[in-house]
């Protein structure tokens, strides 16, 4: 009998200093499965998160280079911190996937977009 496969997204991410992305993405659920002086495995059930130490980032786009699905709660926890630093951030913003997003920086500078999903009221 062969044993089931699951399938996990792998997400590779460039960041100059592992141990404050190691924090960031920790605050976010991640789980630490590993972590090197050049290099960090976070997860998070159907994600794996690979982090790489690189001397510097390429320039920014201004696209995400990161999508992640979080709980609603962490969502939230994400915009009030970056709302003590600057009251004139906009909140997070119902995306046409229909669920509630916010863009946040990581320590490097990475532009990621948090997804969360709306909760279900429970009517009917």
């Amino acid at each position: 009998m062969v044993a089931p496969r699951h399938s996990v997204e792998l997400v590779l991410l460039p960041v100059l200093d592992i141990g404050a992305a190691v924090r960031f993405y920790a605050g976010l659920g991640f789980a630490v499965a590993d972590q090197r002086d050049d290099d960090a495995t976070l997860e998070v059930p159907g994600l794996q998160l690979v982090l790489e130490r690189v001397s510097e980032l390429e320039a920014d786009d201004g696209r995400p280079r990161a999508e992640l699905r979080v709980p609603l709660p962490i969502l939230e926890r994400a915009w009030r911190g970056d709302e003590r630093d600057d009251r004139s951030l906009p909140g997070p913003t119902l995306a046409p996937e229909g669920v509630f997003e916010y863009r946040v920086r990581d320590p490097s500078g990475n532009r990621v977009r948090l997804l969360a999903v709306i909760p279900d009221s429970g009517s009917p």
